[in-house]
């Protein structure tokens, strides 16, 4: 029977040099692994710890939560990571990469409002499950109707050519 020893790090201190380079990471695709997370932000500076948010307890056990943590030796290389892959599609989803401390700043100037999560639609709701299929339906019937203005105007040019009689000369012969 094989032994699998659980690595626990040490908590680390929070001081305001390490909580300037530390960099959430967000809306992973649960597909991903730690080395590709690892190498997606190598590129920008050195790594000095990852954390990987894996699920600890129930059903879903040693699975991804879809988010981690990495942080870097500088502030310069974190924010290089933030500016070059915030957005970025990674496995069929933009992550999200922020400054931890960074979560509930305004976003420009001292007016704006608070940064927030992206709008995810509630699909549990019948309301939006009928605006889903109402904004469908709008689509399909704009497609069909594009469909349909090409198929009749191609058939009215046929129709129009084979309606016209076609043209006989007929010479009378005299003789």
């Amino acid at each position: 029977m094989a032994r699998y020893t659980r690595f626990v790090h040490a908590p680390t201190i929070q001081t305001p040099e390490n909580v300037a380079c530390k960099l959430y990471v967000g809306n992973l695709d649960l597909r991903i692994t730690e080395g590709q997370l690892v190498k997606l932000f190598k590129p920008f500076g050195k790594i000095v710890r990852e954390d990987f948010i894996w699920h600890t307890q129930g059903h879903q056990r040693g699975a991804p939560r879809g988010f981690a943590f990495v942080e870097y030796a500088t502030r310069e290389d974190a924010q290089r990571a933030v500016a070059e892959l915030n957005g970025k599609l990674v496995l069929s989803r933009p992550i999200v990469v922020r400054f931890c401390n960074e979560r509930d700043k305004p976003v420009a100037g001292p007016d704006a409002a608070p940064a927030s999560r992206p709008q995810r639609h509630n699909f549990n709701s019948t309301d939006a499950k009928i605006a889903a299929i109402r904004s469908k339906l709008g689509l399909m019937k704009r497609e069909n109707a594009a469909a349909t203005t090409t198929t009749a105007s191609t058939s009215t040019t046929k129709s129009s050519a084979s309606d016209v009689a076609p043209t006989s000369t007929s010479t009378s012969s005299s003789h």
